[in-house]
Formats: C-alpha cells, sequence, structure tokens
C-alpha cells in the first residue's frame, strides 16, 4: 500500500459487529470521506501490519463503541492509536459501558442507528469526520466521477448492498485511480495480491 499520511478514516469495531460497520463505512463514502474497513489480507500477508500501517495513515479512528467491541482488545489497540495521534472519534451504537480508559473521550450517540436516523447526533458526527477530512486535504480533492468509481468498489470489495466481486472492485477502483481519488491506489494494491 502507498504510505501517505491522512489518506482515510479508519473504522474500528468488532467482527461480531460487521453489519454495523458496513452501514458506517456507507454512510462515510457517501459523505465523501474515504475509509478503511479491514479489507480482505492476501493469505500470506501479516495482517498486524496491513492494519498498522492504515492507522498511521489515517485521519481518523472511527470507533463504534458496542457490547463485543469494548471487549475486544484490538479495539482497544486501535483506540489507542486514534487517542495517541489526536485523532479519534467514537460513536456508541448500544447501551455498552466504555472502558474507563477510552471514556473521556465524547462519543456520538448513534443507538438509534448509523445515519441521518440519529438526527443530530449524526449531524454533529458528520461534521467533525468532514472537518477532519477537509483539514487533511482529502475532501473534494478528486472529481465526483472518481467518487463514484471508487463507491463501487468499495460496494464490490466488501460486498455492500452488491455482492463480493474482486475483479469488479478492481474494475472500478483502477477508474477511480485514473480519475485521481487519493484512496484507490491502497485497494488497488490489496487486490493485486490476491
Amino acid at each position: 500500500m502507498q504510505n501517505v499520511a491522512n489518506t482515510h478514516a479508519f473504522i474500528s469495531y468488532s467482527r461480531k459487529d460487521k453489519e454495523l460497520a458496513n452501514r458506517m463505512a456507507i454512510e462515510l463514502t457517501s459523505l465523501r470521506v474515504p475509509i478503511f474497513l479491514d479489507p480482505i489480507i492476501p493469505v500470506g500477508d501479516v495482517w498486524e501490519k496491513v492494519l498498522h500501517r492504515a492507522l498511521r495513515t489515517c485521519f481518523s479512528v472511527v470507533v463504534i463503541w458496542t457490547e463485543n467491541s469494548v471487549l475486544s482488545q484490538w479495539v482497544h489497540t486501535e483506540v489507542r492509536s486514534g487517542i495517541r495521534r489526536s485523532c479519534l472519534l467514537p460513536v456508541k451504537c448500544d447501551d455498552c459501558h466504555v472502558p474507563e480508559d477510552f471514556a473521556h473521550i465524547e462519543a456520538a450517540d448513534l443507538r438509534s442507528g448509523i445515519g441521518p436516523v440519529s438526527g443530530l447526533e449524526w449531524r454533529n458526527f458528520s461534521e467533525s469526520i468532514a472537518k477532519r477530512c477537509q483539514l487533511a486535504g482529502t475532501a473534494a480533492s478528486y472529481p465526483v466521477l472518481g467518487d463514484v468509481n471508487f463507491e463501487l468498489g468499495q460496494k464490490f470489495f466488501y460486498g455492500l448492498d452488491a455482492p463480493r466481486n474482486p475483479a469488479l472492485a478492481k474494475t472500478c477502483f483502477e477508474k477511480a485511480r485514473a480519475e485521481g481519488h487519493p484512496s484507490a491506489h491502497d485497494f488497488l494494491s490489496v487486490l493485486a495480491d490476491i
């Protein structure tokens, strides 16, 4: 993967909450926020290295707090990285008790759902992440067409609202890269190894 700082928002979640993470990915990409949602890591690659690289190159760590994620040591590690870099944006998606070490950072209350359904809480969260995206220089730095192709690539890559299809994802990401999307190269690097 390209080693460029501040290229995406890193979504931290428990594997048991994959549906919530997928919903967050869809909502953030609809806001034109490039995301990293633990892509398929090729057999033989060291997944810890891929995740640590993604954490080093993100402009925000979005943690989805749930009863499952508060028990995940990997989520705790990712959250600590976000705190160290002053880029943590927590959201609370159920009635969990956030671990004491992390409770001092205000979380958006998205218990009623991820997206506009959460009203003012979603608006405050989306404005916070949009501001960080702009400060990182990634917001609106690529044409709308590149954004559309990137979003389609993510849908095929992750199987979001479409069947998982790495070949179609690659085609979409290649078009997005040609149109100047800043995160397309990262996904193409992962796909090249599959």
